[in-house]
């Protein structure tokens, strides 16, 4: 592992070898402050709100055999795969970022299309870094970015209209669908 910048190393191609990064649900970090190794680049707009989960929302991955299993299992390739296509295939299609602000989902996951390249404006808007290494962008899974929004357990998808129109399909075999219903 890097003395630094761990975050930017892990997406690197000859680190990847084809690997992909999984969302954790509960937040397993914490932060200690601005004073580190990046001066407090992007701490108080994105690494400061990030905190442990405490006590009462504590979710551990393995306090008895059968949770533990349950959780490494949907971490597995096919799984989290199957269900991340899922909820991309049920989430809420909006035209524009900007109206996620006003009209977004209390009960669904949403998806946004950016240009490719350019999810800059897109991440503005939404308060996501939109930095990549190596062509990987910051919090992606298979080429889409995901974050969460509205301090709600839904997911936003960040989808580059490129990766719309290619066709792709699921570990099983099935077409990517892209939303199952337009907002605006």
């Amino acid at each position: 592992w890097p003395m630094a910048y761990w975050d930017d190393w892990v997406r690197h191609r000859l680190i990847r070898k084809g690997r992909q990064c999984v969302r954790p649900e509960v937040s397993r970090t914490r932060n200690f402050g601005k004073v580190g190794v990046s001066k407090g680049a992007y701490f108080d707009s994105h690494v400061g709100q990030v905190k442990l989960a405490d006590d009462e929302e504590y979710v551990a991955f393995a306090t008895e055999k059968h949770v533990g299993d349950v959780a490494r299992r949907s971490v597995g390739r096919e799984e989290y795969a199957n269900r991340f296509y899922e909820r991309l295939g049920n989430a809420t299609r909006f035209r524009y970022a900007s109206y996620l602000k006003r009209k977004a989902p209390q009960l669904a996951d949403a998806l946004v299309f950016f240009p490719d390249g350019k999810l800059e404006n897109v991440a503005k808007t939404v308060g996501v870094q939109p930095d990549h290494r190596d062509g990987v962008w910051r919090g992606s899974y298979d080429g889409i970015v995901v974050a969460g929004y509205h301090r709600s357990p839904y997911w936003l998808f960040l989808v580059p209209r490129s990766f719309a129109e290619s066709n792709k399909t699921r570990p099983t075999g099935e077409t990517i669908t892209f939303g199952a219903r337009d907002c605006c």
